[in-house]
């Protein structure tokens, strides 16, 4: 050590000149409490009588230097003795042996911190703590608690603590000890050992940030996929598994259902677990109040969420990994059931394909908010394998078609998708995007997230917390000169007028509009700031749309709707634009369906779900209606006089070809 080279009246005057520094900055230890406190103080007060009894005995020769110290600590300074004594401190290697000094007083009184709260300290410079163990604690975690995972046999994982018996330290153990399967032994370490290890988070190789940590056995796995053969099957199922198991159970039955949301409300009296299935919630269970904890440590977990921040909403993610080309979970057994990751975006595992197959991915955000009776969760997921999903398929079909390939077609202008959250807006832009998906064209998209991977397609995914809003992004995609781009959601003024003027200036420009109807989007660009009689120019269609659920085909029986909804059905029918009357068959011919109920559609009797769409070109007296300002049902109506069919037409269009029920329609596009 540096200080080697000391005399040991220097090294007694540096300690000393530590001990005072420490003292004026840091009354008390980290960590250091009660009877600790009262302990280190009594050993310094020790100390400082007897640095004051040698000073009284020092030969006359020195004790004219006492005068110089009375003076600077009289001032508030801390001074050398002696004139020797600033060439002393002015030698290069007594910064490194204060630091050293320094750190050596720190981690006493950090001993004394862990002796206090009972815990033995230990060291970890130059241990060897392997990647898959420092994993274990994701950084974010080690950083915001001071908490480290060093070594593992087993369940059984050590941690060592920074500031161990502090509240928050102890709230994030216990969030901790609930949120993963492991048995925790605590230590107490020191700054030096802490800042080792976050050195080692740096080291971890990519593999290890995504590895699997806490999975279900293949027991549990194999017990799922033969026994969940219904919704019926799947709320049993959860009801009666273990706490610690419930919220791999709800994600992998959440998969295998086909779930785009789960639930997880406190009430009263207790917790209720809901999916939400072809746009509808549907019960799964419901639990006492008592489990909330583990499911909220889990999930916060998983989510790399603060662990202790319950009055305040918190948003994150991690990523269901469905099979996998390793086929090899945790602890290098097989990959067998649903499993956190611990660094770099939490993942789970949920193993149902053969070993080499290609991992399915799907990314699940999850969102918490206090509520009157605890903190309510709700997971979205979303499947991140590419989308090719025709416009057939998603139901834009006839004239509707026709009018959309010719806006994506023309060299220029801007296709808006407005409707509200959850209709489809986003896959239908991907579907369009992938049929302009050409090597003689560049496209771009800027997306909050990056829900589906497009392959050929460039994907930005923005991060307004550190300044990377969509009106940023904007500008920097402009100079990658692209043909083709893709704004997630037009939100402000800056994102609009930026839009406008792509579209204007030679590039495709697709975006999201949260709007009710088509119509509505004239006014609301408007209020966004983009100039009215700029709106012909640059829009080339704007397209509404909401989603239906059809009819299950397994358990489809024909049906007919009484007379006052017949009659509610001609009247509807009965303004359809001349291109789509002429296609319209008799009323004796129309088909009425509905599902009785199965269980390949959980007893619902509906199955999967389709678009219905209203798509609306811009002509001169729409845009005469917006330079005037006149009230959007003027607008509407001048629309549907231009040859606009309305979401509630095109559904009971689909309605009457037996793909969807009447009541379906109505349920999500009436009065629109």
């Amino acid at each position: 050590m540096a200080n080697d080279n000391l005399t040991a009246r220097e090294k007694a005057k540096l300690a000393d000149f530590v001990r005072k520094d420490l003292d004026a900055s840091q009354p008390s230890a980290s960590g250091a409490t009660g009877a600790a406190a009262d302990e280190l103080g009594s050993d310094l007060k020790k100390n400082e009588e007897g640095r004051r009894k040698q000073l009284n005995t020092m030969t006359p020769s020195v004790k004219d230097d006492r005068e110089v110290i009375k003076k600077a600590e009289a001032a508030g300074k801390h001074a050398p003795n002696v004139e020797e004594d600033v060439d002393f401190f002015s030698r290069g290697d007594v910064s490194k042996v204060v630091d050293e000094l320094k750190a050596e007083k720190v981690e006493e009184r950090q001993r004394v911190a862990a002796k206090k709260a009972q815990l033995p300290f230990v060291r970890l410079i130059g241990y060897p703590i392997s990647p898959e163990v420092l994993a274990i604690i994701p950084r974010e975690v080690a950083e915001r608690y001071g908490i480290i995972a060093y070594i593992k046999a087993g369940r059984k994982v050590r941690l060592g603590v920074l500031r161990p018996g502090t509240k928050e330290t102890v709230q994030a153990l216990d969030s901790l000890g609930r949120a993963t399967p492991f048995d925790f032994l605590i230590a107490g370490i020191g700054e030096d050992s802490y800042r080792y290890a976050m050195q080692l988070y740096e080291e971890l190789p990519q593999a290890v940030k995504s590895a699997s940590d806490v999975s279900v056995g293949a027991a549990d796995k194999q017990a799922f996929e033969t026994d969940i053969k219904s919704f019926l099957d799947l709320k049993a199922k959860i009801t009666n598994v273990p706490t610690t198991k419930v919220v791999d159970t709800l994600l992998s039955g959440a998969v295998k259902v086909g779930a785009s949301d789960v639930h997880i409300e406190p009430v009263e009296d207790g917790v209720r677990i809901r999916y939400r299935m072809d746009g509808v919630l549907h019960t799964v269970a419901d639990f006492k109040a008592d489990i909330l904890a583990s499911l909220l440590s889990r999930l916060k977990f998983l989510g790399k969420l603060k662990l202790d921040v319950n009055r305040m909403p918190q948003d994150g993610r991690f990523t269901i990994k469905e099979g996998g080309a390793d086929g090899s979970g945790a602890d290098g057994a097989e990959d067998s059931g649903l499993s956190g990751a611990a660094q770099g975006g939490s993942d789970t595992k949920f193993g149902s394909r053969k070993a080499g197959a290609k991992a399915h991915e799907i990314d699940v955000r999850v969102a918490t908010m206090p509520s009157q009776y605890g903190e309510a969760i709700t997971m979205r997921l979303l499947s991140r394998d590419s989308v090719t999903i025709g416009l057939d398929s998603l139901g834009l079909t006839g004239e509707a078609r026709k009018t959309v390939l010719a806006a994506i077609g023309k060299p220029q202008g801007l296709v808006l998708e407005c409707g509200p959250t959850g209709s489809g807006k986003t896959t239908t832009l991907y579907s369009l995007l992938t049929r302009l998906n050409d090597p003689e064209k560049k496209l771009v998209t800027l997306e909050d997230p990056v829900e589906y991977r497009l392959p050929g397609v460039i994907q930005s995914q923005i991060d307004p917390e550190h300044g990377y809003d969509f009106g940023e992004g904007f500008r920097s995609v402009l100079r990658l000169d692209p043909d083709v781009l893709m704004i997630g959601e037009i939100r402000d003024r800056k994102t609009a007028d930026q839009a406008v003027q792509a579209a204007l200036t030679g590039h495709i420009v697709l975006s999201t509009l949260h709007t009710n109807d088509a119509p509505t989007a004239i006014p609301r660009l408007s209020d966004l700031g983009v100039r009215p009689f700029l709106l012909a120019n640059a829009i080339n269609a704007v397209i509404a749309q909401r989603l239906v659920r059809k009819v299950c085909p397994h358990c489809a029986v024909e049906t007919k709707p009484d007379d006052t909804a017949m009659e509610a059905v001609r009247k509807a029918l009965k303004g359809l634009p001349p291109t789509a009357k002429d296609s319209l068959p008799p009323e004796k011919e129309w088909l009425f369906m509905k599902g009785k109920g199965c269980t390949r559609c959980n007893g619902t009797g509906y199955s999967g779900r389709i678009g219905i769409f209203e798509v609306l070109t811009i002509n001169e007296e729409l845009e005469r209606m917006a330079m005037n300002h006149v009230p959007v049902s003027q607008i509407r109506q001048a629309a549907r006089q231009a040859g606009m069919m309305t979401l509630e037409q095109d559904g009971l269009l689909k309605a009457l070809a037996g793909v969807t029920t009447v009541d379906e329609v109505w349920r999500v596009a009436r009065d629109i």
